[in-house]
């Protein structure tokens, strides 16, 4: 299902992208020859009256086809071809620039207008989100062997601010440290009522394939961390051996523990070896041995339990419909300013491309959205509708972008580009976007299935 959710989450996309296109070069008098939904073969097609609507094999993007885009190219060397197909009167080409202009836009644009109208409807039908991240950031916890542990950060610490950026809930603390991995910084906290300048440097995320930032504070290793089984996977290491739902683990081979983290540490840390497992069922103690199985997807030891989700520890956060479109828009904005500070960090080479997240990544987010519910998968498919419209928008030949940049140069040395100079910047943009798909989608196959483990794998097969 979770290729099925991905394929409805693009295909939306891409349609709205490039209707966006089509209906702007329509109402400017553009023909338009083609609107495809993918790329590749064609799986069916239907002819309208002026333009030719495709399924292709490929569902990847899309694309629309504009008469006199390029009158070189499709002139194929005719000179007096190009000229009258340049001349015509529903050529892009011989449009005045404000129509070819609003019609390059007219694809991001609509990306970011659907996000901007669907998302108030995320919170007229709800979304259910940890109710820690709602709450001031006060620090719950310090993980052993943490930066946060070095400097001396401590449980009950109030964080006022990290490089000068002030924070009011938990939620946007995490995405800052999150997205700055390896990276110095200042953090004002207040302790007793008393204001504390730290200095330290986030780290990767230790227990994490993908590039993220780590400080040890981070709320999810103590809010809900109750080592409190919840379901027991059929079949597995722990299915026989006498632990049942709800059962509370008070040791690992003998080591206290009280937290969740605290018990796969030690699981996770057994390389298959037998362990005991002390607990707490409705007041009585009792205890079972279980042999850890290493579990491919995780790349690790486990039994074969679930955590217990309290659901008290969540909210829905769901509204009137007048307050449904405040909120909506806050959060679109506050997501289109994310996405610009990633970008920006990206050229700037203040954040690795390994945080980015490939075709696998969207894949697997999408599927995962979708089981949550509607409000989730509207959600994403927000967000990933500000983002396609944003990086569509940067000035990188191929992109949008790219053809506002031509257009751009063209009013300022007052005529055409060439051809060629066209050409060799495309597929340089080409070239440039292909290579940074590559890395990241080998990023998505390193971070799920590990790509060491692959090679051994295949060296196994001779």
């Amino acid at each position: 299902m979770t290729l099925v959710f991905f394929i409805i989450a693009l295909g939306i996309l891409v349609i709205v992208h490039e209707w966006g296109h089509f209906i702007i070069a329509r109402k400017s008098g553009i023909r338009v020859e083609k609107f495809s939904i993918g790329f590749g073969p064609t799986l069916f097609k239907i002819q309208g009256r002026e333009t030719e609507f495709r399924v292709a094999l490929l569902p990847l993007g899309g694309y629309v086809k504009l008469y006199g885009e390029d009158p070189e190219a499709e002139a194929e060397g005719d000179e007096q071809k190009a000229k009258a197909i340049a001349a015509s009167p529903d050529s892009f080409t011989g449009k005045p620039a404000r129509f070819r202009l609003a019609t390059v836009l007219g694809g991001p644009v609509m990306n970011l207008v659907l996000a901007f109208v669907v998302m108030p409807f995320v919170f007229l039908i709800g979304r259910q989100v940890p109710a820690i991240l709602e709450k001031p950031p006060v620090i719950l916890g310090v993980m052993e062997n943490s930066p946060a542990k070095a400097v001396n950060l401590e449980k009950g610490d109030i964080i006022q601010s990290i490089n000068e950026e002030s924070f009011q809930k938990w939620g946007d603390v995490l995405n800052w440290i999150m997205l700055h991995p390896n990276q110095e910084i200042k953090m004002v906290v207040t302790r007793d009522g008393v204001e504390k300048e730290i200095h330290t440097t986030i780290t990767d995320a230790p227990d994490s394939r993908q590039k993220m930032g780590y400080l040890g504070i981070e709320p999810q290793y103590f809010w809900g961390n109750d080592p409190i089984v919840g379901d027991i996977v059929a079949n597995g290491p722990a299915f026989s051996s006498g632990l049942k739902s709800g059962d509370f683990i008070t040791a690992v081979n003998d080591e206290k523990i009280s937290t969740w983290t605290q018990m796969t540490d030690k699981i996770r840390a057994s390389n298959g070896k037998p362990i005991s497992l002390g607990y707490l069922r409705q007041g009585v103690e009792g205890g079972v041995t279980i042999t850890p199985a290493y579990n491919e997807d995780a790349k690790a030891y486990l039994i074969g339990i679930t955590r217990f989700t309290n659901p008290d520890l969540y909210v829905v956060q769901k509204f009137s419909p007048g307050k449904a479109i405040t909120h909506g828009l806050q959060e679109t904005y506050r997501l289109s300013l994310l996405t610009l500070d990633v970008v920006k960090r990206l050229f700037s080479f203040d954040l690795s491309y390994k945080t980015l997240g490939g075709p696998l990544q969207i894949a697997q987010a999408s599927g995962q959205a979708a089981k949550s519910g509607l409000g989730e998968f509207l959600y994403f498919l927000c967000f990933m509708s500000l983002q396609l419209g944003i990086l569509n928008l940067l000035p990188i030949p191929v992109l949008d972008g790219g053809h506002v940049l031509f257009m751009a140069i063209e009013g300022i040395i007052r005529r055409p580009l060439s051809l060629k100079v066209k050409m060799v910047a495309m597929q340089t943009g080409m070239a440039l976007l292909l290579g940074l798909m590559i890395l990241i989608t080998f990023n998505d196959v390193d971070r799920i299935w590990g790509i060491g483990d692959l090679i051994t794998k295949a060296k196994g097969l001779f």
